[in-house]
């Protein structure tokens, strides 16, 4: 299983809606943004932002605008790869990695 580790930076509920793509209807859904630190090939970083459905707004509430880990698995569909919380799944304050001495 991996890990996604950010800033919880958005939590926020869609009604229901159609796809505009398939004209079916879509669930009503909750969703939570994290912004994370992506390293690059030059040694350098950039921020990218990760949008993941959840079972429930509650637990992340209580947690926006701070450092989360949480799981994500990865399911394939239109040669895509979307990332989702598994159910059952709580996030958690992530932990500061400090460098050996």
């Amino acid at each position: 299983m991996y890990h996604i580790k950010g800033q919880l930076i958005n939590v926020f509920h869609q009604e229901e809606r159609v796809n505009q793509r398939t004209g079916e209807m879509m669930p009503a859904a909750d969703y939570i943004q994290v912004l994370g630190k992506v390293p690059r090939r030059d040694g350098g970083f950039e921020y990218q932002t990760v949008r993941l459905k959840v079972e429930d707004l509650t637990p992340y509430k209580a947690l926006l605008g701070k450092e989360i880990s949480l799981p994500v698995q990865f399911m394939a569909r239109e040669n895509r790869a979307f990332p989702f919380v598994p159910k059952g799944s709580r996030p958690e304050l992530a932990q500061s990695v400090k460098a050996a001495a």
